[in-house]
């Protein structure tokens, strides 16, 4: 009898043991896990005009270091989200009746950049210069 109680006593660590591979096999559900990052690297923009007003209808262009170029259409809050490659980039911001605005973004470390662009009204193409 002894010798049974010893088997019995096995065949239940057995089946605790597979009921915890089996748990285990199972995973983590899909909204515990964390979200996989974008690739490349995180650029925002935000384009307003000198009185923090969002100018939606920007036209943003950026340059690649190695040729490509990238436009980009802000939101109606005036952001450009994107992710680019790590590596050197021309952006170019104009917005009608605004002075453009171009600079050189370094992405060469792949740390998230968020700009500010603030565009001047031009007023020596939009009539609203008092001489």
């Amino acid at each position: 009898m002894k010798r049974a109680r010893g088997s019995m006593r096995f065949a239940i660590c057995g089946l605790g043991l597979l009921a915890a591979f089996s748990y285990l096999g199972k995973g983590v559900p899909a909204g515990a896990q964390p979200q996989p990052k974008p690739p490349g690297c995180a650029l925002h923009v935000e384009i307003t005009d000198e009185d923090g007003k969002a100018l939606p209808k920007a036209f943003v262009l950026v340059h690649g270091e190695h040729g490509g170029n990238q436009q980009f259409t802000p939101d109606k809050n005036g952001l450009v989200k994107t992710n680019l490659h790590a590596g050197m980039y021309d952006l170019f911001v104009s917005a009608m009746g605004f002075v453009p605005q171009a600079q050189i973004v370094d992405l060469r470390t792949c740390k998230p950049l968020d700009l500010n662009l603030m565009l001047a009204i031009d007023s020596e193409h939009t009539g609203n210069e008092n001489n």
